[in-house]
């Protein structure tokens, strides 16, 4: 039993380096629902990152706004009623122990009347596919010399655009990364700027992908307690208990019974 609890010891230790030799945590931020509001809407800025503790401060403009604490591993800074004087560049600091460990990219807010035909987003073959399949995802607009940005709401990175002619994006050999929700949003002009409301959003499942696999150090203390428990066995003997640890996603349970110490050799 003491050679498996060393074993966990140093685990937990591997854990602990990995830890405190990571680099900073990537700072994501993205409006949910995503698009251009109207006044008097709302939307909300999300910040998130792969973080236990610490807080968010939202700037915008490069003026500090608010700061929230992490509730599980994002904060949520709403507008309300929003009017144009809410319009800008928002982006959110990471602070941990009082210090600023990472920064977002920007995402911009904007409050615009709308003036166009709302479109109607579609996705093709359905809104369930398996893993690996082909998916075209359609916005359409009356208006026919618009152009549309294509939403998957919690998307950090740019939205792909549908020029003036073209109404679809294609998605070959979907995986987990396009499952979520899908809408659309349409414009005219360059100089004068018109804008439509937001689709309706679309929920895509994508099925038949394996589940996450544990973090590789947590995977690594699973090979130490089972070699370690073997060893233990051998030295005390056929009466000593098994010790069992099972892997439950990320979590591990640790289940054994009273050890007999008998001496090598006896029968």
């Amino acid at each position: 039993m003491l050679a498996v609890t060393y074993g966990l010891a140093f685990g937990a230790w591997l854990v602990a380096q990995n830890k405190a030799t990571s680099s900073p945590p990537t700072v994501f931020i993205f409006l949910q629902p995503p698009g251009v509001i109207p006044p008097g809407g709302s939307t909300t800025i999300c910040c998130s990152c792969r973080c236990d503790s610490g807080k968010f401060v939202l700037y915008r403009n490069g003026i500090k706004l608010r700061t929230l604490e992490l509730r599980g591993s994002r904060a949520e800074f709403s507008i309300y009623n929003a009017t144009k004087s809410d319009r800008g560049s928002y982006s959110c600091h990471y602070l941990d122990g009082g210090n600023v460990l990472a920064y977002s990219n920007s995402v911009e807010v904007r409050v615009e009347d709308f003036h166009l035909h709302k479109p109607v987003l579609s996705i093709l073959p359905g809104l369930e596919v398996n893993a690996g399949a082909y998916v075209t995802v359609r916005c359409t607009i009356e208006d026919s010399d618009a152009g549309c940005f294509l939403y998957l709401e919690g998307q950090a990175k740019d939205f792909p655009f549908l020029p003036k002619g073209q109404d679809n994006i294609n998605l070959s050999h979907v995986h987990k990364g396009n499952e979520g929700r899908y809408s659309c949003q349409c414009f005219t002009g360059v100089s004068s700027i018109k804008w439509s409301a937001t689709s309706e959003p679309l929920y895509l499942v994508v099925k038949g992908e394996t589940s996450p696999q544990p973090h590789p150090t947590l995977l690594f203390l699973c090979v130490i307690c089972c070699i370690l428990g073997k060893l233990e066995k051998r030295m005390w003997g056929k009466k000593a208990t098994v010790t069992r640890l099972q892997a439950e996603g990320c979590s591990f349970s640790f289940e054994s019974t009273r050890l007999l110490r008998d001496p090598i050799g006896d029968p």
